[in-house]
């Protein structure tokens, strides 16, 4: 038998609900404050950790940046019919080292590839 039937009178039976309805309101007030704890745990510990995470105080310094090469389009062009195929225009091609513009050259994969088996192979062209 319940606490609500063992009740004997109205009063007696809200004062029952009245603290099961409590006990109930602290059970989820107290998960709703765990939660919000434990994700403002992991939030910080996201900040203190996360490296991809860009913030004033953990600014990159260039001198640490491994070289990058970047190109003003791809190398590549896709044909349904035969797959992957060099382009015929001239890429643009840029090499960055520890922050700075190191070098920057005219490719052209076609005439690479044409000149690389004759005895004409030569380097690209700087802009």
């Amino acid at each position: 038998m319940t606490q609500i039937h063992k009740a004997k009178t109205g009063a007696a039976a809200r004062r029952v609900m009245r603290k099961i309805g409590t006990a109930i309101a602290v059970g989820v007030i107290s998960l709703v404050i765990g939660f919000v704890l434990v994700e403002a745990g992991y939030r910080l510990l996201l900040l203190r950790t996360d490296a991809r995470l860009m913030l004033p105080w953990r600014l990159v310094n260039p001198a640490n940046l491994p070289p990058i090469e970047v190109y003003n389009r791809s190398l590549w062009i896709f044909d349904p019919d035969e797959g992957y195929q060099y382009v015929r225009e001239d890429v643009d091609w840029t090499r960055i080292e520890r922050g700075i513009v190191s070098d920057c050259a005219r490719l052209n994969p076609i005439k690479l590839l044409e000149e690389a088996g004759s005895s004409k192979a030569t380097t690209p062209q700087p802009i």
